[in-house]
C-alpha cells in the first residue's frame, strides 16, 4: 500500500468520525428553549423575545389566523406540515422580539415552541459538518488515485 492510499484511507476515517461527532453533538446544542401557550383577545398581542447573536426558530399553531409582527429583515415565515415556522437570524448585538397579533374579532389561542442557537454554536456545527464531508471526499479521491498508481507496473 503506497502513501497516497494510506493518507486517503486515514482522511476517510477521520471524515466519518467527524460526521458522527457532529451528528451526536448538534442535537445537544440545539434544544427547544421555551414553549408555551397564550390566549390572544381580539386585537390582542403577545411578545416573544430572543437574544442577541442567535438563530431562532419559532414553531407555532393557532386556533385562528394571526399575524407575526416586528420581524427583522433576516427572517422567514413558512408553513411546514401544518405548522407555522418563523426563522430569525439575529446577527445584531442586541436582543429583539416578535409579536403575535390577533386581527380577528374573536379570541385565538396560540401554542409555540422557541428554539435558540447561538451563532458561534451554529458556526461550529456547520464547519464540523462541511469539514467532515470535505475530508471524506478528498480521502476517497486520494484512495482511488493511490490504488490506481499502485496497480501500474513500472516500465523496464
Amino acid at each position: 500500500m503506497n502513501k497516497i492510499t494510506l493518507i486517503g484511507i486515514v482522511l476517510v476515517v477521520v471524515g466519518i468520525i467527524l460526521f458522527v461527532a457532529d451528528s451526536t453533538i448538534a442535537p445537544t446544542l440545539i434544544k427547544p428553549t421555551m414553549s408555551g401557550a397564550v390566549q390572544l383577545k381580539p386585537s390582542g398581542t403577545a411578545n416573544l423575545s430572543y437574544p442577541a447573536s442567535s438563530i431562532v426558530v419559532i414553531t407555532y399553531n393557532s386556533s385562528g389566523p394571526i399575524k407575526i409582527e416586528n420581524l427583522p429583515s433576516t427572517s422567514a415565515v413558512n408553513n411546514v406540515s401544518g405548522k407555522q415556522v418563523v426563522t430569525i437570524e439575529n446577527i445584531n448585538s442586541t436582543s429583539g422580539y416578535v409579536t403575535f397579533y390577533n386581527p380577528n374579532p374573536y379570541s385565538v389561542s396560540v401554542s409555540y415552541v422557541e428554539t435558540i442557537t447561538g451563532l458561534a454554536q451554529a458556526t461550529e456545527i456547520g464547519v464540523l459538518f462541511l469539514g467532515s464531508i470535505a475530508l471524506f471526499i478528498i480521502g476517497i479521491i486520494l484512495t482511488v488515485v493511490g490504488f490506481l498508481k499502485s496497480r501500474r507496473k513500472p516500465s523496464p
